[in-house]
């Protein structure tokens, strides 16, 4: 049973990984893995993929080399919320937040990978990719130590005058 399921959840992933555009409320829970729409995974596919044993296979067998860099990609697959490993998910949101910065060689743009970097903590990179994108203002902001409280209130005073 189990064996059949994870069969299932590989074929249902590997089918929505090759149909992006396809709209389909009727084939979404048709079987186990079937998700088949632009919306994602459904819960039960999510739940699946949550609880293989064998995620790395299944990761290696959805993502291809071209794909396993695009944030988009990893995101319309729910990736970030069945990895379980929390090395691997890092390694794959930083090498998506390179391929990003690479594409565009703009960390703050229409697809910023600013974000990704923040979320994974790293503002020495983020501090770097804005100086090689020339923006020294926001590269020297980011290279503060924001463990000291002198660093930690101007990011607070910035934060505030950014949202009024």
């Amino acid at each position: 049973e189990a064996g059949r399921r994870a069969i299932g959840l590989a074929r249902g992933l590997e089918r929505l990984r090759f149909t992006p555009g396809h709209h389909s409320d009727t084939t979404r829970d048709a079987e186990p893995g079937a998700a088949l729409d632009a919306r994602g995974p459904s819960g039960e596919t999510l739940a699946w993929a949550l609880q293989c044993d064998t995620q790395d296979s299944l990761l290696s067998s959805l993502l291809s080399s071209e794909s396993a860099c695009a944030w988009s990609e990893l995101r319309r697959l729910g990736v970030p919320l069945w990895v379980r490993d929390d090395g691997e998910l890092r390694r794959l949101v930083d090498a998506a937040a390179r391929a990003e910065f690479a594409a565009t060689r703009d960390p703050g743009g229409e697809n910023p990978c600013a974000l990704l970097y923040a979320a994974l903590g790293r503002t020495s990179v983020l501090a770097g990719l804005f100086k090689a994108a020339r923006d020294t203002r926001l590269a020297e902001f980011l290279s503060r130590n924001f463990a000291e409280d002198r660093h930690r209130e101007a990011a607070l005073k910035n934060a505030y005058a950014l949202m009024s």
